[in-house]
């Protein structure tokens, strides 16, 4: 997905994590929780979320 992308994780309470990503052009926002701030589980979570728009936007 070509852009400009930024990213945040943001930390709740109760140990509740979601992480963001932002492109920045059209202002699309992409929210995920994730179980844990491990950089491994973040990216995952990303990328499986990131596939799933993907097959979203070719079934339209």
């Amino acid at each position: 997905m070509p852009g400009h992308w930024e990213g945040d994780l943001f930390c709740g309470s109760g140990n509740s994590l979601i992480a963001t990503l932002v492109e920045r052009h059209s202002r699309y926002v992409m929210l995920v929780t994730v179980a844990r701030n491990h950089s491994e589980v973040v990216v995952d979570a990303l990328i499986k979320n990131a596939r799933q728009l993907r097959k979203n936007s070719t079934n339209r």
